[in-house]
């Protein structure tokens, strides 16, 4: 998820004109055109990535959003890129050392106990926020809902360890002691991201955003083959004797054919004397002439 910022500034008479990248709709738009519908765990598993990712680069530089909610989340493109979201609207934006106790912030549907309570505040109640509009893009209830609701909801189309990981992750989200409630980066290590993530299309080369660094896995060690122990000097004249009795086996098998048709050339004059002493003859004449 990245933050939409400024691409330039101008003067016009008495007013200045700020210059933002153009954007699809609102998660509030988008939910509302859909008959608010909920969405599929695989859908909010990605926005929940997304989101987490700017809170934790929001807690690296020390500001609090403090208005965090389905109207300031944008859809970037969900025809070429789906779901893939930027936070916007940091008007009420505020470093964290600079927040007083007992301020009003955020949308009183998503406002943080801590808030309401005039406790001191910090970057954590952004981090209660995004846990509520997760739980409302899953149960698509504002109000009166409980974690047994979420359970109940889409319970038999998807898996149950599904459903099981996104409802712990929300209770450490949503848990009232702000001194209690999980971290940016604790989140991001939960077992709900280690499931499939699928990462928006982009149009233009860059980085790989957040989604590829989170699917990235560690590279495996290739295993080494076998090696058997190293033969003793008996087991290698073995070795030898055997493969010399394999090459006599061979020069006996092939002197053999030889062998057999002297035989049968003899056998042949033995049982025709006739041609046999006429051949003595023939040879006799030779020698003398």
């Amino acid at each position: 998820c990245d933050f939409c910022v400024a691409n330039r500034q101008k003067e016009e008479g008495n007013h200045v004109c700020i210059v933002f990248e153009m954007l699809d709709q609102s998660l509030f738009d988008f939910m509302k055109d859909r008959s608010s519908l909920p969405l599929f765990l695989h859908e909010i598993r990605a926005i929940a990535w997304q989101l987490l990712i700017s809170l934790k680069g929001l807690k690296s530089i020390n500001l609090v959003h403090c208005d965090i909610k389905l109207d300031n989340i944008m859809l970037v493109n969900q025809v070429s890129e789906p779901f893939r979201v930027k936070l916007i609207d940091f008007g009420l934006a505020s470093k964290t050392t600079d927040i007083q106790m007992g301020t009003r912030l955020q949308n009183i549907c998503f406002r943080a106990p801590e808030v309401i309570l005039g406790l001191p505040l910090d970057e954590r109640l952004d981090m209660w926020t995004v846990g509520y509009v997760l739980a409302l893009l899953y149960t698509d209830k504002l109000d009166c809902w409980s974690f047994d609701d979420l359970k109940d909801v889409y319970y038999k189309q998807t898996k149950i360890k599904e459903v099981e990981q996104l409802i712990d992750l929300l209770k450490r989200m949503l848990e009232v002691d702000p001194n209690k409630r999980i971290s940016p980066n604790d989140a991001l290590r939960h077992p709900f991201f280690k499931l499939e993530i699928k990462t928006p299309k982009t149009s233009k080369p860059q980085e790989p955003s957040a989604v590829e660094v989170h699917q990235q896995q560690e590279p495996k060690e290739v295993p080494s083959v076998p090696q058997g122990p190293a033969a003793n000097p008996q087991e290698k004249s073995s070795n030898k004797k055997k493969k010399s009795l394999v090459q006599q086996q061979k020069a006996e098998k092939r002197k053999a054919p030889a062998a057999s048709r002297k035989r049968t050339n003899s056998d042949r004059q033995s049982q025709d004397p006739e041609k046999s002493w006429q051949m003595e003859a023939a040879v006799k004449k030779k020698r003398k002439s």
